[in-house]
């Protein structure tokens, strides 16, 4: 089983004015290069587990960019379309094929949005796009609703940006993290006063169960090693010797004399 492993974030990325500032300012340009009369702006910012319906009435939320939704009503959507090829779409009698083009017009219109936010959050080159829920554009893990407004105020249209969206922009927020190597002197002085239990090895014998079970006081085993071999001094649990030594008495009690 695949699990999906969700990057940090902090709680209050959605609030934080480098966010913010940055859609505002994708968004004022984006209405720059389609409107030359009017202007169109984020007005209001919404962080939510679940996308609310707009404001008006909305045609139903759909994602024209890669993770970014957006809910236009069809009233909108035409009176986005009038300002910016400056005409009155109703107005004129349309054929078949000019149907056609203003239908690609406005998908160019929303995917242009949709894009131009993601790029300012950093998100533009990111693979997958997100499958779009009507009614969770956020994909399950929540998000900020933005909704955009025309000069006197008047809403417009909702943006829904999911959580993950914000993560490339919130990342650069933070210094990078300086990889900074560390002295192996440094680090044995920091341990120097770690105590370590220590083993001594007289050697090894290698017997059989039945004869385990058969040993009795006074029994000999005889070692792999010869009385002038000394023992070994390993660290308790490795099998390495860090020095050899011969058996000696000190204060009455047994002791090891280091030899090399």
């Amino acid at each position: 089983m695949t699990e999906t492993v969700r990057e940090w974030l902090p709680v209050d990325v959605t609030e934080r004015e480098p966010v913010r500032a940055s859609i505002s300012a994708a968004v004022a340009d984006w209405s720059g290069r389609w409107f030359s009369k009017r202007t169109v702006s984020a007005s209001r910012y919404v962080t939510s587990a679940a996308a609310s319906r707009s404001a008006v009435d909305g045609s139903g939320w759909r994602r024209p960019g890669r993770t970014i939704a957006i809910d236009c009503p069809r009233r909108v959507m035409s009176k986005l379309l009038d300002w910016s090829l400056d005409a009155r779409l109703d107005q004129l009698l349309l054929t078949p094929l000019d149907r056609k083009v203003v239908q690609s017009f406005e998908k160019r219109l929303l995917e242009d949005l949709a894009s131009s936010v993601e790029t300012a959050l950093a998100y533009a080159s990111h693979p997958a796009a997100l499958p779009l829920v009507t009614d969770d554009p956020f994909g399950g893990r929540g998000g900020l609703e933005v909704g955009l407004a025309d000069g006197e105020g008047d809403p417009l249209l909702s943006l829904a940006i999911p959580l993950d969206t914000l993560l490339p922009l919130c990342k650069s927020m933070f210094p990078e993290r300086v990889r900074r190597s560390v002295r192996l002197d440094s680090m044995l002085a920091a341990l120097s006063s770690v105590r370590v239990p220590v083993e001594v090895n007289l050697g090894r014998a290698e017997v059989s169960i039945k004869e385990i079970q058969a040993l009795a006081p006074g029994d000999i085993l005889i070692l792999d090693t010869i009385l002038d071999d000394g023992a070994l001094l390993n660290l308790s649990g490795s099998t390495a010797p860090f020095a050899r030594g011969q058996l000696g008495e000190s204060e009455n009690h047994r002791a090891l004399i280091i030899q090399d």
